[in-house]
C-alpha cells in the first residue's frame, strides 16, 4: 500500500467524523429524538446505528488482518475503491440495516456519539499505522470481496451517508426549533 492511499483513508476517516460532530453539535434532546414519521430514524437512532456500525466493522478489520486470505487475483483495486467513496454516500435508494447494528435506544445520544468517535479513533489508528491493509480480503454485502482498507472506507463513507441522512432531518418543517 503506497503512502498516497494510506492518507486517503486516514482523511476520508477523520474529515467525515469531523462532519458528524458539526451535524449534531448543540442539538437539544428533543432535536436529537425527533422522528419525522414511524418509520423513520431520529438523530439519536442514527447515532445508535453509527456507534455499532462503526465498532463492528473495525472489529471485523482487525479479525481481517489476523485472518482473512489475500484477495483474489481479479480484485480490481481501483473500482472496488471508488465503489466504497461514491456509492455508499448516495442516498437515492434505502438500506436495511441488519439487525445487529439497527438502533435499540439502549444509549443517550451523547454516549453513542463517545462510542462512534472511540471507534472512529481506533480505525484512524488502524488506517495511519496498520501493516497489511491491501492483503487480506473477505465476503461483503456489496457483492465481492473488500480488503481492509476498503473496509476502512467504507467505515468513512457510511458514516458520510449517515451524516446526511441527520442533515436532511434537521431541514425537515416540523424539525423541533429546540
Amino acid at each position: 500500500m503506497d503512502p498516497q492511499e494510506r492518507n486517503r483513508a486516514v482523511e476520508c476517516l477523520k474529515r467525515t467524523r469531523d462532519e458528524l460532530i458539526a451535524a449534531v453539535q448543540g442539538l437539544s434532546e428533543s432535536q436529537m429524538r425527533f422522528k419525522p414519521g414511524p418509520d423513520r430514524w431520529s438523530v439519536a437512532d442514527t447515532l445508535e446505528h453509527l456507534a455499532k456500525s462503526e465498532d463492528m466493522v473495525q472489529r471485523r478489520v482487525l479479525h481481517g488482518l489476523a485472518n482473512s486470505p489475500a484477495p483474489p487475483a481479479d480484485h480490481d483495486r481501483a473500482k472496488v475503491d471508488e465503489l466504497m467513496l461514491t456509492r455508499i454516500p448516495l442516498r437515492t435508494r434505502k438500506v436495511e440495516a441488519p439487525a445487529s447494528v439497527r438502533p435499540e435506544g439502549a444509549c443517550t445520544s451523547a454516549e453513542s456519539l463517545e462510542r462512534f468517535l472511540a471507534s472512529r479513533a481506533q480505525s484512524i489508528a488502524t488506517a495511519e499505522a496498520a501493516p497489511g491493509l491491501r492483503e487480506h480480503a473477505w465476503d461483503s454485502p456489496f457483492g465481492t470481496k473488500l480488503d481492509a482498507y476498503q473496509w476502512l472506507l467504507f467505515n468513512a463513507s457510511h458514516s458520510e451517508r449517515h451524516t446526511q441522512q441527520i442533515l436532511e432531518l434537521k431541514s425537515e418543517a416540523d424539525f423541533p426549533t429546540k
